[in-house]
């Protein structure tokens, strides 16, 4: 099957579909190939009859100020809103608040030299024990951080970018969010008008020159092929790296490859991210039991919104808070991600309840007849993902805004990974990473010739 169109896109993402959305208001035809039955991505909202709010797989929070997200909610008529409440550390002596969590977080942080040359890892500034004695927990809470929110290796992880993406002392920046109705309604909304969706089409590479595109795969076992002008490839960053030596041909099948390769700049920059791992488990339950909970006399968990591990450290667990839902969401960074990823779903479930039970201090067996569901879904061990988002790398902190720029006026990577904005990980940086792959078509290959 052959078609031509004016851009063709791979991945019906955030970043795809933002695309295509931006391109059709300037008249500009598409066509997207997405190998999954399904659009969204590693956006992946899911309905539990014993649960009243939507249960994300994937993204959940919305991070920052987010414009784009805050404007297309609204356009959609979507609620937004602030998780606010508490945070508490557990451990084997019980519950005790933390207070101050961004104050404490950016003492550490704001030591970080945006500017460092050469560069060093995450785990190497740590080494040097900056704060000294003083920000030993500090240092803790800064590692906690890193390894979880961030999903990233502190040994590979770059300070220069790390102080990039800080979020310091501006309120905005630290705030999450949360959208009611869940992620997949502002998907929706992106995929509303576009036409030429195409589900199940695998593509697999992409033969170009300057101005002219084939981009060629297969639906159903059977070859398909879409020839433009122009093309935006969304694929996640592992999908775009040349397969590791010895790597299974099933777990290579998402690759996509380039003919002629991508610029050297492309690849270097591409091979100075990396992938992180996480696992995160949604857990229904009879109730919220820990709204009933009290520590010590004057403190409850009534407005719980993220408990953390003592010692440093996994899993970190937190609720729906301020919306009052049984769903407790358990989620394990590096280095447990790591190996939990390898195995099974019932192994995962199994290491997730015996977790969080000793997270709340009951038992095993008192938490399972709590349980009313679980769910979950390995993105490390989807061959279309490969990972939870993306991280730069020691010499890295520019990769982003390298990826960003068109090769040859002709291909434009869109993506979390390579927002110019650097607002990686987020879904914010995967719709704006999109509506700037289209302005900057719409721009060098449209406004000039018409």
């Amino acid at each position: 099957m052959s078609t031509t169109t004016d851009v063709a896109i791979i991945g019906a993402g955030a970043a795809g579909l933002a695309a295509a959305r931006a391109l059709k208001q300037h008249g500009i035809g598409t066509i997207i190939l997405e190998a999954r039955e399904r659009i969204g991505g590693r956006v992946h909202t899911i309905r539990d009859a014993a649960c009243p709010t939507p249960i994300e797989l994937g993204a959940e929070f919305v991070h920052g100020g987010a414009p784009l997200t805050h404007r297309l909610a609204r356009e959609a008529a979507l609620t937004l809103y602030n998780v606010a409440g508490d945070r508490f550390q557990s451990d084997g002596r019980g519950f005790a608040q933390v207070r101050d969590y961004w104050d404490r977080l950016n003492r550490v942080l704001e030591l970080l030299d945006e500017n460092r040359d050469p560069d060093r890892s995450f785990a190497d500034f740590l080494a040097q024990r900056p704060g000294g004695h003083k920000l030993a927990r500090e240092r803790s809470l800064a590692s906690q951080w890193v390894r979880g929110f961030q999903a990233a290796d502190p040994s590979l992880a770059s300070e220069r970018a790390m102080a990039e993406g800080s979020p310091g002392d501006d309120e905005e920046e630290r705030s999450i969010g949360r959208i009611v109705e869940g992620y997949a309604s502002l998907v929706n909304l992106l995929a509303e008008d576009v036409p030429n969706i195409r589900l199940g089409a695998i593509a697999s590479r992409v033969t170009w020159e300057r101005g002219r595109v084939s981009v060629t795969g297969e639906t159903a076992g059977e070859s398909v092929e879409v020839t433009a002008g122009a093309a935006i490839v969304t694929c996640p960053v592992p999908l775009l790296q040349p397969p590791e030596s010895g790597q299974a041909r099933a777990e290579s099948a998402g690759n996509v490859t380039f003919d002629p390769p991508l610029p050297p700049a492309h690849r270097r920059a591409l091979a100075a991210l990396a992938m992180g791992d996480v696992v995160r488990v949604s857990l229904v339950l009879d109730e919220p039991f820990w709204r009933t909970k009290t520590i010590g006399k004057n403190t409850s968990l009534r407005c719980l919104t993220f408990v953390h591990a003592g010692h440093d450290g996994m899993p970190v667990c937190w609720t729906t808070y301020p919306v009052e839902s049984p769903v407790l969401v358990a989620w394990f960074g590096f280095p447990e991600s790591m190996e939990l990823a390898r195995r099974s779903r019932d192994e995962i479930e199994s290491e997730t309840i015996a977790a969080v039970a000793r997270l709340f201090h009951t038992t095993r067996r008192n938490f399972e007849r709590r349980l009313r569901g679980c769910h979950l879904h390995n993105w490390s061990r989807d061959p279309l993902t490969r990972g939870a988002y993306s991280y730069a790398q020691v010499g890295g902190s520019d990769a982003s805004k390298t990826l960003s720029r068109s090769i040859d006026g002709t291909i434009w990577l869109a993506g979390e990974a390579y927002d110019p904005e650097g607002r990686t990980g987020t879904v914010e940086g995967a719709i704006g990473s999109g509506q700037h792959a289209a302005q900057r078509i719409q721009q060098t290959r449209y406004l000039t010739s018409r």
